[in-house]
């Protein structure tokens, strides 16, 4: 791949008025004259109008014209007297930012006063509940962002100076932790880096554009140091991911990197949203026009990528590594914790996992690899994990929605991972699913096969011809995909002594193993037996020049691996010790945790409790990314409440002590 990257930039500006004239003229068909929906598609909500809208006014006279009266025309929900909405408050002022020039003065007016209402503190952006504290990092960028520079245009020193502490927030955050607690999200992150990139392009104070370029600078090198460049796809452990991001498509952080980088970094572009290829599986259950509006916000941002980070999306040294710590703010079902990701690529494959799953664990990918395919495929394959419940499954579509996947398999068990190089012990245990008829529970492990069907299925000694049939779990499943080895252990047993299958299942695009808790008949578990459910498995990844075959690695697998596995007092025990085989030190991966919310008593790698290292990446080192490079700088106390009552849920407790001098 080129490393010319002086050329690889040269094309942004084309690209993004070759995106941005796409969509404007895609768009005009939507609308009428009067910024009303025309076509018999389901209509655009209120952010998706204002993100078009960037399209519109970079376009002819009459697309500006159009751009006004979809923007006159955009209601925003209200409460308590006043608009808000965490996304359209806080695309007014950018809209404006870029493109007052061109609109009515109707139309700007909309847009500083939908920015101004937005600022309140209940309902608003000053809400308690839009900060930096271990939950989705991208809501309070974004609203730090309209604070700052939308407190700037209508003159609010109220809301400039929250917004600076909010800054000043997710700086302590990024100081004491290596990635946010929001971390390596193919949909959410590019939304963060967004909104740094535009208060370090746009603020008037020199201080908030400095800070916000460290930030800036912090959250491209957690996707620079993720990006998987053989593969063209965002390697690691996912804090949130819906299923475009779990099978690598046309993700939003995939438009953000092509922006400013184009094809050769990411294979597959956002141009495709105007002649989808007939696999490319989309955000919102196939809605194009939601894609095309959304891919507007990124593709018209201001960025800030060093040329250091840039070479990571297009090469790495080989194997590269990076591991870094985070944090998770209390879901009421999980604790405050911190976690550990870690991921591990070559050219041929990539591992990542995160030591426990985001937020209540419904969203995370905590076990993700991925591989290149052979060819001229745009972009590579995937292999990711989900706890399912019931008929829950990739590939298993809502009606009226053709081939097209759910947007989101939920999951509904929790994580704990360790991972040493291409080593990997992942545990799970159910989370609380209420009384519920159950007919089955499954920890899946699925093959995106949009593009190609793996290659070859070996369980133990023996190869498998057919992707389907029912096998025991004490014994390793082997897969071979694209130039990639897989040798999957399960790891699984109920304190109720229910059986535990092993099936290989083909699904529509998808080629499944799934790990059966149980499978029968609806009957309804006690919260008891669902504690007492769980799950995992033991995972070796290689390229295929490492062995000789599969058969190979299986082989060496089966004789140097061994297992313990038990509970006692409410924690679970798994260990899994590898002596020494060929390419491949001794490897010893064990951990004892409380299955309710995962505090773990030890979680150690070859005897040693897991390292705490806030960032460690090959040849980045922390002092390179960080974000007070003059030392730890503390923020003045003070909190910028007076109460911290939460609209959405008003039972939510809450209380202040002191707050500053």
């Amino acid at each position: 791949m080129s490393s010319d990257l002086a050329a690889l930039r040269a094309g942004q500006a084309e690209r993004v008025r070759q995106y941005l004239q796409a969509a404007a003229d895609r768009a005009e068909s939507w609308f009428n004259e009067k910024g009303e929906w025309v076509i018999d598609e389901a209509p655009l909500f209120s952010r998706e109008r204002l993100w078009v809208s960037f399209a519109l006014y970079a376009g002819t006279e009459s697309q500006q014209r159009l751009a006004d009266a979809v923007v006159l025309g955009t209601e925003v929900e209200e409460y308590d007297g006043f608009r808000f909405n965490i996304f359209d408050s806080n695309i007014a002022p950018i809209l404006y930012i870029q493109h007052h020039e061109r609109m009515s003065h109707e139309a700007k007016h909309a847009l500083l006063d939908l920015t101004a209402e937005g600022h309140n503190a209940f309902p608003g952006d000053r809400q308690a509940d839009y900060q930096f504290h271990g939950y989705n990092d991208n809501m309070p960028a974004k609203g730090t962002m309209s604070l700052i520079l939308g407190g700037e245009l209508v003159q609010s020193s109220v809301a400039v100076a929250h917004g600076r502490w909010q800054l000043r927030q997710f700086q302590e955050e990024l100081y004491r932790d290596g990635v946010g607690a929001e971390y390596n999200s193919p949909t959410y992150s590019a939304l963060t880096v967004h909104a740094m990139a535009e208060i370090a392009e746009y603020a008037d104070s020199p201080r908030d554009r400095e800070v916000a370029r460290l930030l800036e600078r912090r959250l491209w090198a957690d996707l620079a140091c993720h990006w998987h460049p053989s593969s063209h796809q965002q390697a690691g452990p996912h804090s949130r991911s819906y299923t475009v991001d779990t099978i690598g498509h046309l993700s939003c952080v995939r438009s953000l990197i092509w922006t400013v980088l184009g094809d050769e970094a990411t294979g597959l572009s956002p141009m495709a949203l105007f002649d989808p290829p007939a696999w490319l599986v989309t955000h919102h259950c196939g809605n194009l026009t939601f894609n095309i509006a959304q891919m507007c916000w990124f593709v018209a941002g201001h960025y800030h990528l060093d040329d250091d980070l840039a070479r990571l999306f297009v090469e790495k040294p080989n194997p590269f590594q990076i591991v870094a710590t985070t944090e998770h703010g209390d879901t009421g079902e999980m604790p405050c914790r911190q976690a550990v990701t870690t991921t591990y690529m070559t050219e041929d494959y990539s591992l990542g996992t995160s030591s426990t799953g985001y937020g209540n664990g419904g969203q995370p990918s905590a076990f993700f690899v991925t591989y290149p395919r052979a060819g001229q495929e745009p972009v590579g394959s995937t292999i990711h994990c989900r706890y399912t419940l019931n008929e829950q499954m990739p590939g298993i579509c809502g009606e009226d929605r053709g081939w097209q996947d759910e947007d989101f398999v939920p999951n509904h068990a929790h994580y704990v991972t360790l991972q040493q190089g291409p080593t990997a012990l992942v545990s799970a245990h159910v989370a609380a699913l209420g009384e519920i008829p159950i007919s089955r529970l499954s920890q899946m492990v699925a093959w995106g096969t949009h593009l190609a069907p793996v290659e070859e299925l070996r369980v133990g000694s023996e190869a498998i011809g057919d992707w389907a049939g029912e096998y025991s779990p004490k014994q390793w499943f082997g897969v071979r995909a694209g130039r990639c080895l897989l040798a999957l252990r399960p790891l699984a047993f109920s304190l109720s002594g229910l059986p535990v299958t092993v099936r290989l299942e083909s699904l529509p695009h998808y080629q499944v193993l799934t790990i059966d808790n149980y499978r029968g008949p609806e009957r309804q578990f006690s919260p008891a037996e669902l504690l007492g459910t769980f799950n995992g498995f033991a995972a070796e990844v290689a390229g295929v020049d490492e062995y000789g075959s599969l058969e190979e690695f299986l082989g060496y697998l089966q004789e140097a691996a061994s297992f313990e596995d038990y509970a006692l007092f409410n924690t679970r025990r798994p260990r899994y010790l590898r002596s020494a085989i060929p390419g491949r030190e001794a490897v010893d991966l064990a951990t004892c945790y409380t299955v309710h919310d995962c505090s773990a008593r030890y979680a150690t790698i070859n005897g040693r409790q897991l390292a705490q290292t806030v960032w460690a990446a090959t040849g980045l080192p922390e002092e390179a990314v960080s974000v007070m490079p003059g030392g730890y700088q503390p923020r003045p106390t003070g909190i910028p409440w007076e109460s911290l009552e939460i609209l959405w849920d008003r039972t939510v407790p809450w209380g202040i002590n002191e707050s500053g001098k």
